[in-house]
């Protein structure tokens, strides 16, 4: 098989890896806000349009990420958003910073005294830089305060905190899909191949795939082919679909 019709199947199949988004922001029962889905989509549609493989993949998979595609929701996870909730509603004035620690203000001092300060767990600090990254208030249900508006600078500032402090993965892949599309960052081929590769080296399916169409075109990184088809290869092993049917039409045997 030709190397044009391995690049025409990577075209065809790169929206349809991450399923097609759903349309629409993320509402509950009592809110709806704006946020950041709808750009997202739209940005994918027309950088697919104007023929921008990578591009596209990256927004679309950062609408992925803001509709709760990578919520992790681990049981400890979802316990200390139940504290923080149940602060909140006692009158208490809670701040996340950019590094994941806790201000606390008000009548609530039995939770001051315990969480002031207290660096979130990744999984959670993760969920709420995505919850800055789509704005609307809301991620999977949970109220996150003072996020009406999307704010991708400090969603980034958290990722990075994530991914450099604490190695933390899914946060790698986000802020090289950041990088790829100048969300909230400068847009940076390189710096989104460093982050990717970072993450793919940690077996990150989506993260070996998106460093897998950055290799095919000399995107950041120097073009290869070997290295493109070693990536897709590994993102395969790992379950992602997309890299799988392209390796398939290209006449590669995938386990």
């Amino acid at each position: 098989m030709t190397r044009r019709t391995l690049v025409n199947s990577t075209a065809l199949l790169m929206v349809a890896t991450l399923g097609i988004a759903q349309q629409g922001c993320i509402t509950t029962d009592t809110a709806s806000h704006p946020c950041a889905i709808d750009k997202y989509n739209g940005a994918a549609r027309s950088a697919t349009t104007d023929g921008d493989r990578i591009k596209a993949y990256a927004f679309q998979a950062l609408s992925g990420l803001v509709q709760g595609k990578d919520f992790l929701g681990t049981p400890q996870a979802s316990s200390e958003s139940k504290l923080l909730d149940a602060a909140r509603k006692r009158g208490a004035h809670v701040q996340l910073t950019s590094r994941g620690q806790l201000e606390v203000e008000g009548p609530t001092s039995w939770f001051k005294s315990v969480y002031s300060g207290k660096r979130l767990i990744p999984d959670l600090r993760h969920d709420i830089a995505l919850a800055r990254l789509n704005g609307g208030g809301y991620f999977n249900g949970v109220e996150f305060w003072g996020f009406e508006n999307p704010n991708p600078t400090e969603a980034a500032k958290n990722f990075r905190d994530l991914a450099e402090e604490d190695g933390y993965t899914p946060s790698m892949y986000a802020l090289g899909l950041l990088y790829t599309v100048g969300e909230g960052v400068e847009q940076s081929y390189s710096e989104a191949g460093k982050w990717f590769l970072r993450a793919a080296l940690k077996d990150h399916a989506e993260a070996q795939y998106a460093i897998a169409l950055l290799f095919e075109e000399g995107k950041g990184v120097e073009q290869s082919q070997e290295r493109r088809i070693e990536w897709l290869k590994a993102a395969a092993k790992n379950g992602q679909a997309g890299a799988r049917e392209i390796l398939y039409k290209a006449g590669h045997y995938i386990p």
